[in-house]
């Protein structure tokens, strides 16, 4: 029975750790900084949430990633063999694959086939929900663009390098992107400000400094190693311009933000259009579905766009807090999670 049964679904990114638990009813979300070539964080989280929860009833570990492709690998293979040994202890573990599902941890044979899956698992489990929809997961590091018509995924993408290619992953997310990706200089009064190619600044000091998003939001690291207060990101934004920080600066840099974030609004905004003229003949039938942290920007693309719009949070008719990590900001940890439970139900 579900009842006596605690799901642990784990998405695992190069630098951010995401964990759902559904028990029973109940859900809990979370998201750890979690830099894989840094330190050996994966081990402990995950040994010591299997210890807590392991307490109460059984386990069932299930996961997902994308962290493979971190350079401390020598290559995905690699990456995708030394991340499942970390749950070489819980016997009790299941991984997605995109060609079998989930299967257990010791049926794996296709290894290929869970490098950079996490994408899928969003895809697999929502397209029963939409007839003609996009979701796009729109994190920390990357966007995702997922193509559901007729209930199904018809994505070109198998692997990141397909994905790139068809632009249905876009390295571009609202937490780690350094601004010089996003633009290269800025006109202000006439005046051109070039944005050093350094990693001074991200766009998630863009979106403090404007507001956009709460501080609660930025669990990234910063380019700088310091705070992450709307001071410290008008500092780190000042260094990207090549000076430093003072008072008479903030009105400068408070244009200067806004934009970079109109150029990062305007790429997203044609890359939906691509894709709705793409793959679909009548626009007015597909529902956009937003998800990740940056789900509040695509809701505000779809508004000025007047596209039809729905949160994932509207889609699956769950409660969430807007203050807090929730369900939207870990799709494919939350429906992996759910994917599990309603196996067993």
């Amino acid at each position: 029975m579900i009842r006596n049964k605690i799901y642990i679904a784990w998405d695992i990114g190069g630098a951010h750790l995401k964990r759902c638990i559904i028990d029973w009813r109940k859900h809990s979300c979370s998201i750890f900084l979690c830099e894989l070539w840094k330190n050996n964080c994966l081990q402990e989280i995950i040994n010591k949430t299997n210890k807590t929860y392991g307490k109460k009833r059984e386990v069932l570990n299930i996961v997902t990633m994308s962290g493979e492709m971190s350079d401390i690998y020598n290559s995905r293979l690699d990456g995708v063999n030394k991340i499942l040994k970390v749950f070489k202890s819980y016997s009790n573990t299941k991984i997605y694959t995109k060609r079998k599902g989930l299967i257990f941890l010791k049926e794996r044979n296709i290894k290929s086939d869970i490098a950079s899956s996490n994408w899928h698992v969003t895809a697999e489990y929502l397209k029963k929900y939409i007839n003609n929809g996009m979701i796009i997961d729109l994190g920390s590091t990357t966007t995702d663009f997922i193509l559901i018509k007729n209930k199904n995924i018809i994505n070109k993408r198998f692997d990141d390098f397909s994905g790139l290619k068809n632009q249905e992953l876009v390295y571009s997310g609202v937490l780690r992107t350094p601004i010089f990706w996003i633009t290269k200089s800025v006109k202000i009064r006439g005046q051109l400000l070039s944005i050093i190619p350094e990693n001074f600044s991200t766009f998630a000091d863009i979106l403090i400094i404007l507001n956009v998003i709460p501080k609660s939001y930025y669990y990234s690291s910063t380019a700088d190693g310091k705070g992450k207060t709307k001071i410290d990101s008008l500092k780190r934004l000042s260094r990207s311009f090549g000076f430093d920080y003072k008072p008479d600066k903030r009105l400068l840099l408070y244009k200067a933000a806004y934009l970079i974030y109109t150029h990062f609004i305007k790429d997203t905004t044609n890359t939906i259009n691509n894709h709705l003229k793409k793959n679909y003949s009548k626009h007015k039938d597909v529902m956009i579905i937003g998800a990740g942290i940056g789900e509040n920007l695509v809701a505000k693309i779809c508004k000025s766009c007047k596209f039809r719009y729905l949160s994932l949070a509207q889609l699956l008719k769950i409660k969430v807090n807007k203050s807090r990590i929730n369900p939207i900001h870990i799709t494919p940890a939350y429906l992996l999670a759910r994917m599990s439970q309603e196996i067993d139900e």
